[in-house]
């Protein structure tokens, strides 16, 4: 008899034992998989406020009686490796003198405000390392950025369509606190991709919601927009930016080892600070999440690892014929090997298909399951939606029934250690 009939025959003598093999890897597997669908969801919540913020590192001055940050610690940490760039950034809303505020209402549209006749002037250290055209969310259409020191201004493209400014055009905004008029020349035009959001107070509450914006965003130098003011120009917060994210705690950690005077200075990781202050619920799936794959992973080894043993010492007589006519041990290893994987395949098949079709039916449940384990008095809605609603996909899945066929395998080649060292006198006798 060859090879793949002793296989399909050993299977098909023992269906209580092969059912039971079966279930625990199909079980295991949908566990599995809701693990890596949760690790997804943060993972895409956590790229999502990288998106936003970047790999940023923020230096902010604590102390009111010290006058901003010094131009020397700035340049010490500009000069670190991966620090790709730096930014501070001053904000007021002016009124246009000779045109008009014009902004694209997205399909959401204004709910908490109307567009406003006002728009906001920021000044930057380096435009270019402003959030939004860090992530992409502004891109430069035509013109450049506006240089250090100087009255250049970048507007969007809807603010110019609206008004029939071009590059090197003259505009005029007032200061509302001083009246004082202030002459810009338009070097830039750039187009939005994703609005602004503002956030704006709810009526008789101490809560903020966030909206699109309805003031255009004209992007001028931080020197110079603090000089209009009547400002020092002394900076309290620096944004450095990095270069990866895997590099974010390195300059983090080269940061806070300077001997500054952290009495008055403090320092954080934008995106994990943005993570763990705006979305506990997330922190909670994360902790999850690492408890269910790795409790997962251990419990199946051992639970296939004593199912594996238990397999090979059900086939202890039938090992010891084969061996005792002839056959030699790396055979006989190969034919209950394959008999595991074989089992193993088709459970994690169809766990595949079922846990594709469980996670995206359930999602929703699963997370507010999650999240009500562990005592967090949130649901479903107070998580990140676009997070929990991403595609999740058979290649996911599939991806992660594999960590599980490699756990049995492993568990199956451990258990035929009982093959390779006893001879067949041994084996008839070590039931």
């Amino acid at each position: 008899m060859n090879l793949y009939k002793r296989v399909v025959l050993g299977i098909i003598r023992r269906p209580f034992r092969v059912l039971t093999f079966f279930a625990v890897i199909f079980v295991v597997s949908i566990i599995g998989i809701t693990g890596s669908f949760l690790k997804k969801c943060v993972s895409y919540y956590e790229d999502s406020i990288i998106r936003n913020v970047g790999y940023a590192i923020i230096l902010n001055n604590t102390s009111p009686s010290i006058s901003g940050i010094s131009d020397s610690i700035v340049d010490t940490i500009a000069n670190f490796p991966h620090v790709v760039g730096v930014n501070s950034e001053i904000t007021e809303l002016y009124e246009p003198y000779d045109f008009k505020n014009h902004v694209e209402i997205n399909e959401n549209g204004f709910t908490s405000m109307n567009e406003q006749t006002s728009v906001r002037l920021l000044g930057n250290v380096d435009t270019q390392f402003y959030r939004d055209f860090r992530n992409e969310n502004m891109v430069l259409s035509s013109g450049e950025f506006p240089s250090v020191q100087s009255n250049e201004v970048l507007i969007s493209d809807i603010l110019s369509e609206g008004n029939g400014l071009e590059l090197g055009d003259t505009i005029h905004v007032t200061n509302s606190q001083n009246e004082k008029r202030i002459q810009l020349v338009v070097v830039g035009i750039y187009n939005t991709l994703l609005s602004p959001l503002e956030a704006f107070s709810l009526a008789g509450t101490n809560e903020d919601i966030y909206e699109q914006t309805p003031y255009s965003y004209l992007f001028c130098d931080y020197d110079f927009v603090s000089n209009m003011q009547g400002e020092s120009g002394d900076k309290s917060s620096y944004t450095f930016y990095v270069d990866n994210k895997q590099n974010i705690d390195f300059i983090y950690n080269q940061i806070k080892n300077l001997p500054l005077d952290w009495n008055n200075l403090e320092l954080y990781n934008a995106p994990e600070n943005d993570f763990l202050v705006n979305s506990h619920a997330m922190v909670v799936l994360r902790d999850a999440t690492t408890f269910i794959l790795l409790g997962t992973y251990f419990t199946a080894f051992f639970i296939l690892l004593l199912m594996s043993i238990l397999w090979m010492k059900d086939h202890i007589n039938e090992i010891g014929i084969y061996i005792s006519l002839g056959t030699s041990k790396s055979s006989v290893i190969i034919h209950f090997f394959l008999e595991i994987v074989i089992i193993s395949v088709i459970s994690l098949l169809l766990s595949s298909c079922f846990g594709l079709w469980f996670i995206n039916s359930f999602k929703e449940q699963i997370v507010n399951l999650i999240l009500g384990f562990n005592a967090l008095g949130t649901v479903f809605q107070e998580v990140d939606t676009e997070a929990i609603s991403m595609l999740y996909t058979f290649r996911d899945t599939f991806s992660s029934s594999l960590l599980f066929f490699m756990v049995s395998v492993l568990t199956t080649l451990l258990s035929s250690l009982i093959i390779v060292r006893y001879n067949p006198r041994k084996l008839f006798v070590i039931q």
